[in-house]
């Protein structure tokens, strides 16, 4: 194979044929039966082709995904429900087993990494803890005075995003099907995906969330951070089918650059930005603990 190789993904039956078909001209890097598709690698001279083959229904470009958030909530749990018993998946930038994860049990009870393959939950960019706490934190780092949605759930960490909050939507479907194939052995019910894409390229996103919301997973994914203009919100919050959040924004931000741990901003409202020490030490070990594959 030629070294210039372009990322597609390829919809047809799923198959042992199939795959023979397409092997003969890729690198399947996913097989995702849930959603109907495969993620090839492909010399790009032979891009042409592909779309030729016998059974192929439609080759997709990947498009590039970010994560997507503005500012932590004022309010979080304010009724006796938990989510004891439950758990929630994250397709995020990973989890750190901050205190409000781990104490007095430790809730993270899976962790799948599609970017750096390594097995221990951990965060090198603190996208993907910052929104799991907002759903999950129980409030141990706080002394109770935070707590999140839903304090009693478990954790799914599914790495699909690197350090920089970035990603591909090859990972992105790699992610929803695992997430499918692993709902009932950690009971997820819900999965979050605080990322997206505003490329024209979007569908198989809106499929891969489709496809899992039918199989029981209730989905919520994020409008993104272009709006409120029309036709801003990025896919797969473009979905009819799934739960898209918003946000609004007050006067009572004060902005933190967090230049070694986050890549951007974070928006604190007022109350909280008091409670911060100093150095931020909220998000110690962030970047520690991991243990590669």
């Amino acid at each position: 194979m030629s070294e210039n190789l372009i990322k597609l993904i390829v919809e047809c039956d799923i198959c042992d044929h199939s795959e023979a078909v397409i092997s003969k001209l890729c690198r399947v890097k996913y097989c995702l039966p849930d959603l109907g598709y495969y993620i090839v690698e492909v010399p790009e001279a032979d891009y042409p082709r592909l779309e030729r083959l016998t059974g192929i229904r439609a080759v997709h470009a990947t498009a590039a995904i970010a994560a997507q958030s503005r500012e932590p909530p004022t309010v979080a749990n304010e009724s006796r429900f938990t989510g004891q018993g439950l758990s929630i998946a994250f397709l995020d930038t990973g989890i750190s087993p901050v205190r409000d994860f781990i104490e007095p049990e430790n809730r993270i009870i899976a962790f799948k990494d599609f970017v750096n393959g390594f097995k221990e939950p951990y965060d090198d960019n603190a996208h993907g803890t910052h929104v799991a706490g907002i759903a999950t934190g129980n409030g141990a780092a706080s002394n109770g005075r935070y707590v999140g949605v839903a304090p009693g759930c478990g954790l799914v960490g599914v790495k699909i995003l690197d350090d920089k909050g970035r990603g591909d939507t090859a990972e992105f479907l790699a992610g929803i099907q695992w997430t499918i194939t692993n709902k009932d052995k950690y009971n997820i019910r819900v999965a979050n995906m605080s990322v997206g894409t505003s490329n024209v390229s979007g569908e198989p996103l809106v499929r891969a969330v489709e496809a899992a919301w039918d199989k029981g997973i209730v989905v919520c994914a994020a409008a993104g951070n272009g709006g409120p203009g029309p036709s801003t919100i990025t896919s797969p919050g473009t979905s009819r089918k799934v739960i898209t959040v918003g946000s609004s924004d007050d006067d009572k931000v004060k902005w933190l650059q967090f230049n070694k741990i986050y890549h951007g901003f974070f928006a604190i409202p007022d109350d909280v930005f008091d409670y911060f020490p100093q150095d931020i030490t909220f998000f110690k070990g962030v970047r520690d603990g991991r243990k590669a594959a």
